[in-house]
């Protein structure tokens, strides 16, 4: 969201890049199983009083004389960014190509990804994962734990009201592998599958890292233009029927981000940690001052501090 630049480029490569390879395989004759690792984002956040399902809705439409027809439709978009607009348009170009060309599409609606490393990545260094810490690309449980591990106050943005799906970056490797093992058919419609393992609210996870660490909570203005509170019940059941066994926070693994994260201490620039890119002209950036380290502290004492324990 900085400006109307990033915005076209956004949409003009994004959309241009899925479009390039439904038409490629079609130009072709390619019998591919197409891929596709979107985000959870397509659905929107205000989940409150039903369970978002996968990709699919289920409704009754009044037809003529009163007739009730039952229709099953996309579940509907409700994009909260320039980049998960670009994900719905993905779902409509994905349903076109399958019905229109019978390209076997499996759409992977992911949630916010935490931790750095995979059971293939810990045996050699040199294949550690990348690590976006910044204020546009950092995801929210990474970054707090990279600014617990540098000293810098944890950023929560607004309220920290704000509820998300989540999955440990060792789930999203397994549910791609158990997505490319299970193709739809061809002439199937595209197959629709969350990839997200829990959910949490951004407060609370604010305060698990402060408990662990001993970091201050800075309570900053939201840069972006979202719900200041809201509830999310997901639907995964696909890939917990096709045996994905969920890594879950309460197994202990944000330690493995959190050493990640001082050992390289000395690359992480500190003046692109805060998200100072505003989404419209009515948001602020969201840096920390005394106003929200005080806000912060108000919220009360976290508990007693719990030292990380060495995963190695």
């Amino acid at each position: 969201m900085r400006g109307a630049c990033p915005k076209r480029y956004t949409v003009d490569n994004n959309i241009n890049a899925t479009h390039n390879i439904l038409a490629a395989l079609v130009l072709l004759d390619l019998d591919a199983h197409v891929v596709h690792l979107g985000t959870m984002g397509v659905y929107g956040y205000d989940g409150a009083g039903l369970e978002i399902p996968e990709g699919y809705q289920q409704i009754m439409v009044r037809g003529d004389d009163n007739v009730i027809h039952n229709r099953e439709i996309l579940y509907p978009s409700n994009p909260g960014s320039i980049y998960h607009m670009t994900k719905t348009m993905d779902q409509l170009m994905f349903q076109f190509y399958a019905k229109n060309d019978g390209i076997r599409v499996t759409d992977l609606h992911q949630g916010i990804v935490w931790g750095t490393q995979t059971d293939e990545t810990r045996r050699d260094e040199r294949l550690i994962n990348r690590f976006a810490y910044d204020g546009d690309y950092g995801t929210v449980l990474n970054r707090f734990l990279m600014q617990a591990a540098i000293g810098y106050p944890l950023t929560v943005h607004g309220t920290g009201g704000q509820t998300r799906a989540f999955i440990h970056i060792r789930d999203t490797v397994r549910c791609i592998e158990l997505a490319i093992s299970n193709p739809p058919e061809k002439g199937d419609r595209p197959v629709i599958r969350n990839q997200m393992t829990e959910t949490h609210r951004v407060r609370e996870l604010a305060d698990l890292v402060a408990r662990l660490t001993g970091a201050e909570v800075a309570m900053v203005d939201n840069p972006r233009k979202e719900a200041a509170e809201n509830d999310l019940r997901v639907s995964n059941a696909s890939f917990l029927k096709l045996g994905l066994n969920p890594t879950t926070l309460a197994e202990g693994l944000l330690s493995d981000t959190y050493q990640v994260a001082q050992k390289y201490a000395d690359r992480i620039n500190r003046d692109r940690v805060a998200a100072a890119t505003v989404w419209t002209k009515n948001q602020k950036p969201g840096v920390v001052t005394v106003k929200a380290l005080e806000e912060g502290k108000a919220r009360g004492d976290t508990g007693d501090v719990v030292q990380m324990q060495d995963s190695a």
